[in-house]
């Protein structure tokens, strides 16, 4: 299933898979439903991976992602942590490999936003 969202997400976003970010947004929202949470997940992390090395205006829908579910992954982490079971470590387990990927994406904005 990820190889076949990578390779859609490669060849079709953003210019015609417009909407599948706000449907990993909306299916982020709903911690209690773990399939679609997890699919969610594998969602994102694609469409991290498709953007990481990319340059200049290729990489603002990347910038746009880590902006706009850094903070809900942050919640996911915490609520993750309280319950440990094989699902809970699998979320956890896609999680910090988004994190992982965007990792340089962070040290851009942080240079633009604090500029040594």
């Amino acid at each position: 299933m990820e190889d076949t969202i990578r390779y859609i997400a490669e060849t079709e976003f953003p210019d015609t898979w417009k909407n599948i970010f706000p449907n990993i947004l909306t299916k982020l929202s709903n911690p209690n439903d773990y399939a679609n949470l997890f699919a969610a997940l594998i969602g994102l992390k694609s469409l991290v991976k498709n953007h990481q090395y990319l340059n200049g205006k290729d990489r603002i829908p990347l910038e746009y992602m880590v902006g706009d579910t850094f903070s809900i992954l942050c919640d996911l982490v915490k609520s993750v942590l309280s319950t440990q079971n094989e699902q809970t470590e699998r979320l956890l387990q896609v999680i910090l490999k988004i994190f992982y990927t965007s990792i340089h994406v962070l040290e851009n904005i942080f240079s633009q936003t604090y500029p040594q």
